[in-house]
């Protein structure tokens, strides 16, 4: 079998994250934007049969693939009636179905043993999956699949994972006067001549965001995620400072490329403090804003690391703040 497995995998994958938000959409009663979802599954299930057919010398999985077009054409037609939305939602599923043992099917599970396919169904079927389930199928499949096959799992599996915050007490979090001192050490950086670099009428936000507003790790890609903050380590005081395109352009000729990054849809640059390199430096205009907010009592600790992060107001509406929760500190308009 000649095909590009990255492609067509995370097609499927799409699919199936896709038709789990209109499961969510029908079931809330949001018809039109469930419409709107199918529609974009359509083109996914189109482009999903066009690479199928192209590159794949299998008339079964063609078969099964042009079986959940057709199931996608009709829950779109379906869904045009509030009084069939119990339809749309059937044919819904049925993707799903399709969906897994397409995925099963492409990976190749010849060399596996029955036994460790139907596991992996079972597992894509739940809702969660606890991290020893999910290590220990991983464990399993290891070596026995191509590289990037193993990522695309793994990648599913741990969307999957149940972490298990119930079992821990909150860390410490931050208190209300920590943030009224942080916000006055602010108001005394703008108010002083460090300042002047900054080009006059830009508005500047600033949030704390991360362990210390919920008392757990919400970084989902940090290997403490779940925990408690300070369990194990001390955390940082994580500042996010929204600017203006104009400031963003200043401080980020100052920074290495590898610095700014995309996460889940924004752009922000990587976390900059006196523990990191590069340090302040590379904040152009702020660099003298962290010798401000150096060894503040945050959280019931002095001289917490202060990890800043800057992010285009552009930005600003894309990120989930429910799933994410920022604290607004404060605004400054440069003069």
């Amino acid at each position: 079998m000649n095909m590009p497995l990255s492609k067509i995998v995370e097609d499927i994958l799409k699919i199936k994250e896709l038709c789990q938000r209109i499961l969510e959409k029908i079931d809330a009663g949001q018809f039109e934007g469930s419409k709107k979802e199918l529609e974009a599954l359509l083109a996914l299930d189109v482009d999903e049969a066009q690479h199928l057919e192209k590159d794949v010398e299998d008339e079964e999985l063609i078969q099964h693939t042009r079986a959940v077009l057709q199931a996608a054409r009709e829950a779109t037609q379906s869904i045009e009636g509030h009084k069939q939305s119990s339809i749309a939602r059937e044919l819904i599923q049925k993707i799903l179905l399709l969906e897994n043992y397409d995925l099963t099917k492409i990976i190749n599970f010849k060399k596996f043993e029955e036994q460790a396919l139907q596991h992996l169904l079972l597992l894509l079927e739940k809702q969660t999956v606890s991290v020893e389930e999910r290590d220990g199928y991983l464990a399993k499949i290891r070596g026995k699949v191509s590289p990037k096959v193993y990522k695309q799992i793994e990648k599913k599996l741990k969307a999957k994972t149940q972490v298990q915050k119930k079992s821990y007490e909150p860390g410490p979090i931050y208190k209300q006067k920590e943030l009224v001192r942080m916000g006055e050490s602010i108001q005394s950086f703008f108010a002083s001549p460090d300042a002047q670099e900054f080009p006059s009428g830009n508005k500047i936000k600033f949030y704390l965001f991360g362990s210390l507003i919920t008392g757990f790790s919400n970084n989902d890609r940090s290997p403490n995620y779940g925990l408690p903050s300070d369990m194990g380590r001390v955390s940082d005081v994580d500042l996010l400072i929204v600017v203006t395109p104009e400031i963003w352009k200043i401080v980020t000729s100052s920074m290495d490329r590898k610095q700014i990054v995309t996460i889940k849809g924004t752009q922000r640059t990587m976390p900059v403090g006196f523990h990191t390199h590069p340090g302040v430096e590379s904040t152009g205009p702020f660099k003298n804003l962290f010798y401000y907010l150096n060894n503040l009592s945050f959280a019931g600790r002095v001289g917490r690391p202060i990890s800043v992060f800057f992010m285009m107001d552009t930005w600003l509406l894309a990120l989930n703040l429910s799933e994410k929760p920022h604290l607004h500190i404060m605004d400054i308009t440069t003069k």
